[in-house]
């Protein structure tokens, strides 16, 4: 306070009231003082005049730039022939004087998706759907990472079936198959598989899936199908096989000269068995 008598001393003026202008958020607040607010205490001043200018707080906006950071929510789900769904976002930032309660957002914050592919499905976030609404703020950036949905094909193992048999001069074949991990979903399947594989002679061959054929209206990349071998395997006979050798006989009258019987005739009690089958080992003193 600036008085023009010296004789008259600041105590001797009352305020009514307070000298205090508060305030938060960006704005200009003043103290409200008027002439009316002071008051003479004095007797021995009479005609005392306040000129009063009031008193006021203005508070500016933070000038420095704010980053708030926008990370969309994301999931890498199994095709499973139902709808996914992500939604959502997560937000970091620079000040901790600025809150999500200070921003709004246009977007919708949600991706769906039903079919495996390649490339994820975007939830679509961008930085010009956000605004900042706090005008304590000037310079509030949004740097945003956008969220997303990724849906991988269902794993699916089929094997060719095995078999085995013991010999029987015939082919063993095996043609089928089974679904040895993961499952298809709903009606989803297989039209055909192919499986190829043969065995007549004892050992071991494999049984191969040459090929496959998707139900109609089954979206390949919706699955990953893998593939494998089956074995077949024919054992021998494990029965006893009698073979029985007869050599040929003949009675001849003496003639002076070297006379010769040949050969034999071979019985077998199994028909799979051949004469092919055994060596044959001759010497001047007959068979082995």
């Amino acid at each position: 306070a600036s008085i023009s008598n010296p004789k008259y001393a600041e105590a001797n003026i009352k305020l009514n009231g307070t000298a205090k202008a508060e305030g938060k958020d960006v704005n200009k607040y003043t103290m409200g003082l008027t002439a009316a607010s002071f008051e003479n205490t004095s007797t021995n001043f009479t005609n005392v005049e306040f000129e009063v200018e009031d008193g006021w707080l203005e508070i500016t906006p933070v000038e420095a730039t704010v980053t708030v950071t926008i990370t969309g929510h994301n999931a890498t789900q199994t095709y499973n022939g139902s709808e996914y769904t992500v939604t959502g976002f997560n937000a970091t930032i620079s000040n901790d004087k600025y809150t999500t309660n200070d921003f709004t957002y246009t977007g919708a914050a949600t991706v769906k998706g039903t079919n495996a592919q390649d490339a994820a499905y975007p939830m679509g976030l961008k930085a010009e759907d956000f605004t900042n609404t706090n005008t304590n703020f000037t310079n509030v950036e949004f740097v945003v990472t956008d969220g997303w949905l990724k849906i991988e094909p269902a794993e699916i193992e089929i094997t060719a079936d095995s078999d085995e048999k013991v010999y029987n001069g015939t082919a063993l074949t095996k043609n089928s198959y089974t679904i040895t991990k993961g499952e298809f979903c709903g009606t989803d399947g297989f039209k055909s598989v192919s499986v190829t594989g043969s065995q007549t002679d004892v050992g071991t061959a494999e049984n191969v899936i040459t090929g496959y054929e998707l139900a109609d209206g089954v979206l390949a990349g919706n699955y990953k199908i893998t593939t494998v071998k089956g074995e077949l395997e024919v054992t021998p006979v494990t029965d006893k096989v009698v073979v029985k050798i007869t050599g040929k006989t003949d009675t001849r009258e003496y003639n002076g000269q070297k006379q010769t019987v040949e050969g034999y005739t071979v019985k077998i009690d199994n028909s799979l068995y051949k004469e092919t089958d055994f060596h044959k080992r001759l010497n001047t003193t007959g068979f082995h």
